[in-house]
């Protein structure tokens, strides 16, 4: 089944979207208007006799119904509740898994029985599940699960946090075949859209709750003018009014607002961060860029920082910015830089570089994560570099916050800081949570 379809469906018995309990088909149950009907093949086209096919809907587990197929291979089901079912039977190591969308019409179906295997993987979720079928699991000690007589195909696994003030539940998408496990998620429970990058796991970790170290957050949606002060303001209340200099502009793109910065004499700075970076060992950085005009030549461009200039209160300072030639990379892309001292001290030592060429015009989402000295740099949910740094601990430090400052147009929305690393689960979950998996 496509990918796109499967998860489509699914989705609408996560929400049960048409799985009311009270929606109920009209008349009651009526082979003639509210059959679900079909017929069970064998691989070899033969029909598939005396199966068992179950079937359970998404959305209310207590709702199931049971047939067995007659000599011709053909099943019937009655059903009175509208919603996604999934459906399912199994015979001599032969079985098969489907979901059907009931709205109260007459359904045929054409299926066959496939080989089945064991599928054994580790989650750190409280439970495991595939919706509509009898495949539910509890990890063990280790987190070990397996699905017995699972057949070769695709399945969207929900995965249930076992601690939900902390965590939420996840969905992974599964494609299972003879030669071939492909695993991609954590994904968000209403992800509609087709998996276009397998970020194949050991375990199914459950994501962090979106708020998990979330301490600042800068829409970039707003502006505020009061005299000759232009500011933007941090949603969360934790620090100090961005101050906007050179005639910063708000710019409207389709549905979003973004902050458009054109030159080194435009730019944003706040000077009182209230100490929220002080003695951290973990920060996270997140922001949506776009890049209009980057340049030639050898540089290294400010986007978001705790710059210092040299003074004798500079402590750890740290950049994103946009490079060109220098530290080995060639063409434009992203770095985060950290230093003990001040800027004058950023080194490509203490750098992790993107493997990424930075495309102008592409809206991106950034993630950098630190986290015992260690950088991470993702982009569009996806691990673009990493390098250990020097240091372990930002030291408190009296230099303001930019944005910007250096001679490079670009747009720049949602900007969060935290003061807790995002795993790589956390950032592909949000990702996919923020975009639906594409920009």
């Amino acid at each position: 089944m496509n990918r796109l379809i499967y998860l489509f469906l699914w989705l609408l018995c996560i929400f049960g979207c048409s799985g009311d309990k009270n929606s109920t088909v009209a008349g009651g149950v009526s082979e003639e208007t509210n059959s679900v009907a079909g017929v069970l093949y064998l691989k070899n086209g033969n029909p598939a006799e005396n199966v068992v096919v179950f079937a359970r809907h998404m959305a209310i587990d207590s709702i199931e119904f049971t047939d067995t197929t007659s000599s011709k291979g053909e099943f019937l089901l009655s059903l009175d509740t509208v919603g996604l079912y999934g459906l399912s039977g199994f015979k001599d190591s032969l079985g098969f898994y489907t979901t059907f969308d009931f709205a109260g019409k007459p359904i045929d179906l054409k299926e066959y029985l496939l080989e089945t295997t064991d599928f054994t993987w580790k989650s750190a979720g409280e439970m495991v599940s595939i919706a509509g079928s009898k495949w539910v699991e509890f990890p063990d000690s280790l987190g070990q699960f397996t699905f017995k007589n699972l057949p070769w195909g695709e399945y969207s696994i929900v995965v249930k946090s076992y601690n939900p003030e902390i965590y939420t539940d996840g969905l992974y998408h599964l494609e299972l075949s003879e030669s071939n496990v492909e695993i991609a998620g954590p994904l968000p429970l209403n992800y509609k859209r087709e998996i276009h990058h397998f970020n194949h796991q050991e375990e199914m970790n459950l994501p962090h709750k979106s708020d998990y170290g979330l301490v600042s957050i800068w829409p970039m949606d707003q502006i505020y003018v009061e005299g000759i002060d232009t500011t933007a303001v941090d949603s969360r209340n934790k620090v100090g009014s961005m101050a906007l200099y050179g005639g910063v502009e708000l710019l409207e793109e389709n549905s979003y607002k973004a902050l458009h910065f054109n030159g080194g004499k435009q730019f944003g700075v706040i000077e009182e961060d209230n100490q929220i970076l002080d003695s951290l060992n973990e920060l996270n950085i997140e922001l949506f860029i776009k890049i209009v005009e980057s340049g030639s030549g050898e540089y290294q461009k400010n986007i978001f920082g705790k710059l210092g200039f040299g003074s004798n209160l500079d402590n750890n300072v740290f950049s994103l910015a946009l490079i060109n030639e220098k530290c080995g990379v060639v063409e434009p892309t992203l770095a985060f830089f950290m230093a003990s001292g001040s800027g004058n001290n950023f080194s490509c030592e203490n750098a992790v570089i993107s493997k990424n060429k930075f495309e102008n015009n592409q809206w991106i989402y950034v993630v950098v994560s630190w986290e015992n000295g260690n950088l991470k740099l993702y982009e569009n949910g996806v691990l673009m570099g990493e390098n250990p740094t020097d240091f372990t601990t930002l030291l408190p430090s009296d230099e303001p916050i930019f944005f910007g400052k250096e001679n490079l147009d670009f747009l720049l929305r949602d900007v969060r800081l935290g003061n807790k690393a995002l795993t790589e689960s956390d950032v592909y979950y949000r990702f996919h949570s923020k975009t639906g998996g594409k920009l």
